[in-house]
């Protein structure tokens, strides 16, 4: 018998599983929660109602769409705007107007927007010195003015 092939060709015993079967559940705590599903949420609603902040959390945790952030993130164009951002993504954390998970999701996209816009700045304001260090240069080849050299590494300094 071929590796892998533990039946002959044209077994005529059994149809096998049926198209489309689920597979059967391991976890009976599941099989619980699956056949309760609108007696949990009831519960989950009515205590969410009475202004239960835990149950805010798991509820947003459950089901994300309610979970989205309802409050103005703001302009996040410079590194102050972003800063001012990631600050009010803190405090929504803390009221609960979002869950601590979304607070640390938008916190990461804040962090990686700033870094993003402090590398472009830079990269701006280096290239800026290069011009001027550029143009410095021609000034001087042109004029024909010797710039002395910088002492490297601190060889003909006093101490």
């Amino acid at each position: 018998m071929p590796r892998g092939k533990p039946f002959e060709p044209g077994n005529t015993f059994g149809r096998g599983r049926p198209k489309g079967s689920k597979n059967k559940s391991k976890n009976p705590g599941l099989d619980l929660i699956q056949r309760n599903e609108s007696a949990i949420w009831n519960k989950f609603l009515a205590d969410y109602f009475r202004g239960d902040k835990t149950t805010k959390t798991q509820l947003f945790k459950l089901h994300p769409r309610l979970g989205r952030p309802s409050f103005k993130l703001g302009p996040t164009k410079t590194i102050p705007q972003i800063n001012d951002a990631l600050g009010r993504a803190i405090k929504a954390a803390v009221d609960g107007e979002i869950t601590t998970q979304a607070g640390v999701d938008l916190a990461r996209m804040l962090e990686a927007k700033r870094k993003l816009n402090e590398s472009a700045d830079l990269e701006v304001r280096l290239r800026a010195i290069e011009k001027r260090l550029a143009e410095s240069e021609r000034v001087t080849e042109r004029h024909g003015v010797n710039v002395p050299e910088s002492p490297s590494s601190g060889e003909n300094m006093k101490h």
